[in-house]
């Protein structure tokens, strides 16, 4: 076994239990590759005294970024970027620690720091990245058993509710009746941003008055009620094909308005 440095880096050279060599990145001093060494002799010479294979060590730093490489073809934009920032505050910390010295003592030092420069919602982002990569961990054989993780209390999310005269001043604020409808929907449904977005014309069902909703915040399909006068704005838009709103123009059209009425 030794270290070495190449490229900037340094990494240790060593042999696994089947004879195999194999090289590992420590990180950028020589001091770091010293300490894994170290760590990975300890590793073989428990394998050697208790006669087993043990569960192949990698750093948290290199589950995150295959984490991320895997998340990158089942993940939406927006959650590969959120688990970016997460990343940004968690490899520090637990980067060059083997997943199996990842404990809960470790998670909770971690939370308490954390808390000294940022709110429960952004270090519950922050967990649940850790909690979703630590079982990926356990899914690929890299970890027997993922600490156990609990998220904060977070405040209850503040209601807003729109006054008859600021949603009537909306609505005059809309330049297209396109603007018009879109607006009466979001409001006479209360539903989210991304559930609206995601709506086609297949989930409204007009003769039983109902429609599917896919796409909630909770991932379960739930049902909304068409009222008389959500049933007249349905019928002005006149039934289509795939989905009911554009992206572009909704959120433009929404943000412009907002933006007049004010």
């Amino acid at each position: 076994m030794s270290v070495f440095k190449k490229n900037n880096a340094w990494f240790v050279r060593y042999r696994d239990i089947s004879g195999k060599q194999r090289e590992k990145k420590a990180g950028a001093t020589k001091t770091i590759a010293l300490e894994l060494e170290r760590k990975l002799l300890s590793q073989r010479d428990r394998s050697k005294i208790f006669g087993y294979d043990e569960i192949e060590q990698i750093t948290f730093a290199e589950l995150a970024e295959k984490y991320q490489d895997y998340s990158k073809t089942r993940k939406r934009p927006n959650t590969l970027i959120s688990q970016n920032n997460s990343m940004r505050s968690l490899v520090p910390a637990f980067g060059n620690l083997f997943l199996q010295e990842i404990n809960t003592k470790k998670i909770d030092d971690y939370i308490k720091d954390r808390a000294k420069y940022v709110a429960n919602l952004s270090i519950n982002r922050e967990l649940s990245f850790l909690k979703s990569a630590l079982n990926k961990a356990v899914e690929w054989n890299y970890l027997a058993k993922k600490p156990a993780i609990k998220l904060l209390k977070e405040p209850p999310p503040r209601v807003r509710y729109l006054s008859k005269e600021e949603y009537q001043n909306l609505l005059e604020s809309a330049s297209t009746d396109y603007t018009k409808k879109a607006i009466q929907f979001a409001v006479m449904t209360g539903m989210r941003k991304t559930e609206i977005l995601s709506l086609e014309w297949s989930d409204i069902d007009i003769p039983n008055r109902i429609i599917h909703i896919n796409d909630s915040k909770m991932n379960e399909r739930r049902d909304l009620p068409i009222s008389d006068e959500l049933l007249k704005v349905l019928n002005n838009f006149g039934v289509g094909e795939g989905k009911i709103f554009n992206k572009g123009n909704f959120i433009r059209s929404f943000v412009c308005s907002v933006k007049r009425a004010e």
